[in-house]
């Protein structure tokens, strides 16, 4: 772990604090005013903005730790530092941990914005490095993101007073809502930042009941996408060749960078070339050596099958159907995210899956097409 000497906090550095509460504005304005583009770029910033508090809270509970009084605190070696740092979900499970585990350490999210953060976060990911967005989720998501962040930013504030330049005042002061104590002391930014990042984010406010109607909409859209090309593997498969396939899929997901698999195949290629360069009839050597790499590739295969976790089938369809129609039962937001995150993700299984089949399937017959021909 490299050395790590301690930092000032974002209360303690006047300029970090505005740019913080600037960007957060930007955020906020893109989530506003924009569309789907705006929105991706929302979450991104207002991801950055978690992690840098996750992270500063994070290095408050290392000092905790290591204060003289803290015989009862929860100790951090080197390694369950770094593991915290270099786990999303490890931090914000730390954010949460009652102060009674840290001196003079509030938690900064509860439970509803924990939850928050961990959704946002997974969607996050696949958008900023696969460019893989679900524009049913991205905007109230985003919205949902901002909010929390916003409380999590008010409640890291820390009793500490700085000294802000009249240009920082002025920055701050635009924000500041019309019902707020008009001589606010902004040497005191535990007080000063609720109002501010609510001015912000109030705004932004998602409706669970509207938000679970959209996104059971969006899943029931998705779902007839996948029905119909089943439905279009069925007037050439029948159901038991597409579940083969469909488990074939997940097998090849899993496994199609397995390095020994890669390696025979590599052998295999080699084999084939001494074969194709070799005028007379192949040798018992030769012959022996591709039987032995093909036997072996079979092997690893079936070894590997027994490694699979199969997630999705043709019965898998109907399962989300009924999740998708219960979404709109969930009252709470962190319920309703929950629930969706865990049938996004089976769903987006499924339709890889199935795109999976059908590209195969239409590779197959074209290719036998082709040795029809001659080709």
């Amino acid at each position: 772990m490299r050395p790590s000497l301690p930092t000032t906090t974002i209360d303690q550095n006047p300029d970090e604090y505005v740019a913080y509460v600037e960007e957060l504005e930007h955020a906020a304005e893109r989530l506003l005013h924009g569309g789907p583009a705006a929105e991706r770029m929302a979450l991104v910033i207002v991801d950055s903005l978690a992690e840098r508090l996750l992270y500063q809270h994070s290095e408050r509970c290392f000092r905790a730790s290591e204060a003289p009084i803290a015989a009862f605190t929860d100790p951090f070696p080197a390694a369950r530092r770094q593991q915290t740092l270099d786990d999303f979900r490890r931090r914000v499970q730390l954010a949460q941990t009652d102060e009674k585990f840290f001196v003079f350490i509030d938690p900064i999210l509860d439970e509803l914005d924990a939850e928050i953060f961990r959704v946002a976060h997974d969607y996050r990911g696949p958008g900023y490095h696969r460019g893989q967005h679900n524009p049913a989720l991205g905007g109230p998501l985003g919205r949902l993101y901002a909010q929390a962040v916003g409380r999590a930013f008010s409640r890291s504030m820390t009793h500490s007073f700085v000294t802000l330049s009249p240009e920082a005042v002025r920055r701050l002061e635009r924000l500041r809502p019309d019902d707020t104590d008009p001589n606010i002391n902004w040497s005191l930014l535990r007080d000063a930042t609720g109002p501010i990042t609510e001015a912000i984010t109030n705004p932004l406010a998602v409706d669970a009941k509207q938000l679970a109607r959209e996104l059971r909409t969006d899943s029931d859209r998705r779902l007839h996408v996948v029905a119909r090309e089943i439905e279009g593997l069925r007037r050439e498969l029948p159901d038991e060749r597409i579940a083969e396939l469909v488990e074939a899929a997940q097998h090849w997901a899993q496994h199609r960078g397995d390095a020994e698999l890669h390696e025979l195949a590599r052998e295999e290629q080699a084999l084939e070339h001494r074969a194709e360069e070799d005028e007379d009839e192949l040798s018992d050597e030769l012959m022996k050596r591709m039987l032995e790499n093909k036997l072996a590739q079979i092997r690893r295969m079936e070894e590997l099958k027994n490694e699979t976790e199969i997630r999705v089938d043709l019965d898998t369809l109907e399962m989300l159907r009924r999740r998708a129609d219960r979404l709109i039962e969930k009252a709470a937001i962190t319920r309703l995210l929950h629930a969706y995150r865990e049938l996004d993700k089976l769903l987006r299984i499924l339709e890889a899956a199935i795109e999976w089949v059908a590209r195969a399937w239409d590779q197959w017959v074209q290719q036998a097409i082709d040795e029809a021909r001659g080709k």
